[in-house]
């Protein structure tokens, strides 16, 4: 009787522990090849991209991707986050911040990132509209939403995102579009 009680309690707090909070998760996703845009002569394995001018691994976690982006070139590369945007599986085209943009600036225009040659970065994105104010139970304070919002009410497995991240290499303007198949949700 007592296991049976202790078994009850164990399940009741699983319940209600669970009902409280987001739980983390990421998406595994893949690169798209058919669509993807970027210079000549481009590699794609899985979350790899690598053209004559970059090389790029992406990480697509709840609420942000994440990137480990190489120059491969003599110039310098610059990224212009101000016309940079994240398009959703429904084709809506949206602005985003990248590390060290404070919340509260998500709609100010930001100053590119510069990529020295032969060197790297590590960055990542969110979306400026999936920022907003914590509910006032957690504070007074600005929180990151969900990369894709309404999950799983709405099913994201086997959509298509894109990444629309424009970049001045030298004195030319390449833009690359990079697509995304969504292939199931991790939890942590």
């Amino acid at each position: 009787m007592r296991k049976e009680i202790v078994f009850a309690v164990i399940v009741l707090l699983a319940v209600v522990l669970g009902s409280c909070g987001n739980w983390a998760h990421r998406w595994d996703a893949k690169l798209v090849s058919e669509g993807t845009q970027g210079g000549e002569e481009i590699t794609i394995r899985g979350m790899y991209f690598k053209d004559e001018f970059i090389e790029v691994v992406f990480t697509v976690g709840q609420s942000e991707i994440a990137f480990d982006l190489g120059n491969r070139t003599e110039k310098g590369i610059k990224i212009d986050w101000t016309a940079s945007a994240f398009i959703t599986p429904q084709n809506e085209s949206l602005r985003v911040v990248h590390k060290g943009t404070r919340y509260v600036k998500r709609f100010e225009t930001q100053a590119p990132t510069t990529i020295p040659p032969k060197s790297k970065i590590h960055d990542l994105l969110i979306p400026s509209d999936y920022i907003h104010w914590a509910t006032e139970e957690k504070g007074d304070e600005l929180q990151r939403g969900d990369l894709f919002p309404g999950w799983p009410k709405e099913p994201y497995y086997g959509k298509v995102f894109k990444l629309y991240l424009p970049m001045k290499i030298g004195e030319r303007l390449v833009e690359y579009i990079f697509l995304f198949k969504i292939i199931q949700m991790i939890w942590l």
